[in-house]
């Protein structure tokens, strides 16, 4: 498994996904326009409705790879969608402490 900080960007999925869907339904929702390069060094984040289940997504050089975590308890911070904004995703170009925050739970 990659470290967080082998990827270019870093995608979270704002709106809640199905977390029965495996790689061929996440990867119909990156390429939406809003989304990074599905191939690239990019990584794609995916939350469940009730906050408890995280899939995460990305490119290896031999094809893709999907990891999942489920908490018992907690519940995972995840930002909400505005109602001004269109955007269904969010991008980190940049690494700071902050904004991988949702990674460290994996």
């Amino acid at each position: 498994m990659k470290t967080p900080n082998q990827f270019e960007s870093v995608f979270l999925h704002r709106d809640p996904v199905d977390v029965r869907r495996g790689i061929p339904g996440l990867n119909q929702i990156v390429e939406s326009p809003q989304m990074g390069k599905l191939n690239g060094k990019n990584i794609f984040v995916f939350c469940g409705r009730r906050r408890h289940t995280i899939k995460i997504l990305y490119f290896d050089r031999s094809g893709f790879c999907l990891w999942q975590k489920q908490l018992d308890v907690e519940k995972f911070p995840w930002p909400k969608k505005s109602i001004q904004s269109c955007d269904n995703s969010i991008a980190f170009r940049s690494r700071s402490r902050g904004q991988t925050d949702i990674l460290q739970y994996c």
